[in-house]
């Protein structure tokens, strides 16, 4: 054994900690198009990195107790070497087989992925820690030199996480992040053989070939996996790493001659225009917009959460309106004036998470827009009874907020708990939906809050509405109905203390994630 351990050693066994933790949060956002951004998903990753660990220690710590020190150099530097080949085959695997899994369970479909993701990487990495205490003698009694080691790998581990999540995530799509981390660590495999004290020649050797090996698929990964996708009837223009999801800009061409444009995070459309005419190709927009100021005509000015492509601010500025817009998403508003038309001129823009700005609003508006989505629902903090509390801070004593929501069709547990939240809040309600369909199970809807009671049998105006889409428009205000507190009076409101909203929305949210997954092209899961 060795009196003292190489700096070398030291600092591949902080590069692999850093990896480690690195993989678990690219995984996060690797799996979410598939499998949805649940408490499942994190669930089957701290779960599996915390199996692939212990099995890590547990199988490191038997090579260090019956390999003399040659063999334990050897598989301490082996171990970082091929973990590159194993995120190579990982990678190349997963598109395909967690679309599988994915349209199976989602639940047990996850925590497979997890293991085809995670597991070997995981196992081969942590078994470094207990080979590499084994060769530290220089501590003759208490740990054996375990706390530095552990110390010096968790330290890695809390650089890896930091580099992820503000360098590697925002600037590199998630499909090429774990191929680089995977070169990284063959590469410093390499490196340390290089430079370690002398071993046997065969096993330098072995490590060399191995680290090369390993980073030569991964190179040829990088260089053969395509930017811009296309299918026959889809072509992506442009995909936008971020701190919030992937967000693709896709053109689909469609039979009668003209492109649509699709804002696209996790697979899910969030804004939709006609390439030719800039118009808005989704429905909700006009309904969310016309059906607000049919009810406050005098409306002047509004608060938008939640952008996308920028589609509501600009008919708000269109027709004279003074229009602040907020989303937690810098890269929105880059996508939005680059590929749908959004003119920044003439609209505050603040670059906020929503529950920040509501509680720190210094005005107060005529109409506030709610369009929040994170996946596939809003996020549960932004469905509480504070969060509206803070948005009613926001609204003149007049005013109205209107929000946009997808609901199942189904099951009318998550939308019940939504009305008896915002009335807790708000002293009416109105809900306007297509009429019920029981071929479609999710469908969206809009409703209107206010603190006064708002008019009865009202028609929404079709102001604005391209003559292509008034028969979705249409459709989409056939059913106003007001809901009144009697018919959610037992329904507790959602609160941040006793917070429901995953519970309840989870098989909605897991069926419509799998309805996605199977009407998707496989490439445009991959982000």
């Amino acid at each position: 054994m060795m009196n003292r351990l190489p700096l070398s050693y030291l600092l591949l066994i902080f590069c692999s900690g850093g990896i480690v933790l690195s993989l678990e949060v690219l995984a996060s956002r690797i799996m979410s198009p598939y499998f949805g951004v649940s408490l499942y998903i994190w669930a089957g990753i701290l779960s599996i990195t915390l199996i692939g660990l212990s099995l890590g220690y547990y199988y490191g710590g038997i090579l260090a107790r019956h390999k003399n020190t040659e063999s334990v150099i050897f598989y301490f530097l082996l171990f970082p070497a091929i973990t590159p080949i194993a995120i190579f085959f990982s990678r190349f695997t997963y598109p395909d087989f967690f679309h599988y899994l994915a349209s199976i369970d989602l639940v047990v479909g996850s925590f497979i992925g997890c293991i085809v993701l995670l597991g070997v990487p995981l196992v081969l990495l942590s078994s470094m820690n207990p080979l590499l205490i084994a060769l530290d003698q220089s501590q003759d009694k208490g740990d054996s030199g375990a706390g530095k080691v552990f110390g010096i790998s968790t330290i890695g581990s809390v650089v890896g996480v930091i580099g992820t999540a503000f360098i590697l995530i925002p600037n590199i799509p998630n499909s090429k992040g774990i191929l680089v981390l995977a070169m990284l660590m063959g590469l410093l495999a390499m490196l340390t053989t290089l430079v370690s004290p002398p071993v046997e020649k065969r096993y330098k050797y072995a490590v060399i070939i191995a680290s090369l090996v390993g980073i030569s698929l991964c190179t040829g990964g990088l260089l053969f996996q395509k930017n811009n996708q296309q299918g026959t009837d889809w072509h992506v223009v442009e995909e936008f790493p971020s701190f919030f999801n992937t967000i693709k800009v896709v053109d689909y061409g469609i039979g009668n001659g003209f492109k649509q444009r699709v804002y696209m995070q996790e697979a899910i459309p969030q804004s939709v225009i006609d390439v030719d005419t800039g118009e808005s190709l989704l429905g909700v927009n006009y309904t969310l917009l016309n059906s607000a100021i049919t009810v406050h005509s005098k409306a002047e000015s509004a608060l938008v959460l939640g952008v996308a492509g920028g589609l509501v601010p600009t008919m708000l500025k269109e027709r004279g309106f003074q229009v602040d817009a907020v989303d937690v998403n810098r890269k929105s508003f880059l996508v939005a004036e680059k590929y749908f038309n959004f003119n920044p001129q003439g609209i505050n823009i603040y670059i906020r998470d929503a529950r920040t700005f509501a509680d720190n609003c210094t005005r107060s508006y005529d109409i506030i827009f709610v369009d929040l989505y994170h996946s596939i629902a809003p996020p549960d903090y932004l469905m509480t009874r504070e969060f509206f509390h803070s948005l009613s801070q926001c609204l003149n004593p007049d005013g109205v907020l209107a929000m946009n929501t997808v609901q199942s069709t189904r099951d009318s547990r998550p939308l019940k708990l939504l009305q008896s939240t915002l009335l807790s809040v708000f002293a009416d309600l109105v809900m306007l939906r297509n009429k019920p369909d029981p071929k479609i199970f999710e469908v969206n809807m809009i409703l209107l809050a206010s603190f006064k009671k708002l008019p009865d049998n009202f028609t929404v105006e079709s102001v604005g509405v391209p003559v292509k889409m008034k028969s979705i428009f249409q459709k989409m205000v056939s059913s106003i109905s007001r809901i009144n507190k009697k018919d959610v009076i037992n329904i507790k409101p959602v609160t941040d203390d006793m917070n429901r909203i995953l519970s309840v929305y989870r098989e909605y949210m897991m069926e419509v994630r799998r309805e996605i997954v199977l009407k998707t092209h496989k490439s445009l899961l991959l982000n």
